[in-house]
């Protein structure tokens, strides 16, 4: 041998395994010197066909295929839609939540305004209520939604 050798010892736990190798041993012996140039020979195909295969060959079955990315594509698609859709219709839905509040707003304005113009001794005028002269939030009131509106940063 060379001025290098190395030993190794192998374990085989398969017995189907070593009863292939001796099976594929006898039907090749003829092109070996000994067993151990045969064993020389199976690791040496083993490392050759390990070293063909790209490493990254597990990574590419991670890699969805062409038809699975289009489905993901178009499922994310439906997603996008349905966002779409929910968005447009919570936008209505608060315009006209938005609508209601004022209108409630005028109309407290108006209670508020009437019945503050009864207790001073001066009954309100249908034709006034209905042309809106009552409608005016109260100063008092206009001053704690602009002080909430700012401690909460709406404004």
């Amino acid at each position: 041998m060379s001025n290098f050798e190395m030993k190794y010892t192998i374990r085989l736990y398969d017995p189907d395994l070593v009863v292939e190798i001796g099976n594929l041993y006898k039907a090749h012996s003829k092109e070996f010197r000994n067993k151990n140039e045969f064993m020389t020979s199976l690791i040496r195909l083993g490392v050759d066909a390990l070293n063909a295969t790209p490493p990254t060959t597990p990574a590419a079955a991670a890699v969805p295929s062409a038809m699975a990315l289009d489905k993901l594509y178009e499922e994310m698609r439906k997603i996008e839609s349905i966002t779409d859709e929910t968005g447009k219709f919570l936008k209505v839905q608060g315009q006209k939540m938005d609508i209601h509040i004022a209108v409630m707003e005028r109309l407290l304005s108006s209670l508020y305004n009437m019945n503050l113009g009864e207790l001073s001794g001066s009954p309100p005028l249908p034709r006034k209520v209905e042309d809106g002269f009552f409608d005016d939030l109260p100063v008092r009131f206009a001053k704690i939604i602009l002080t909430l509106e700012q401690k909460f940063g709406n404004k």
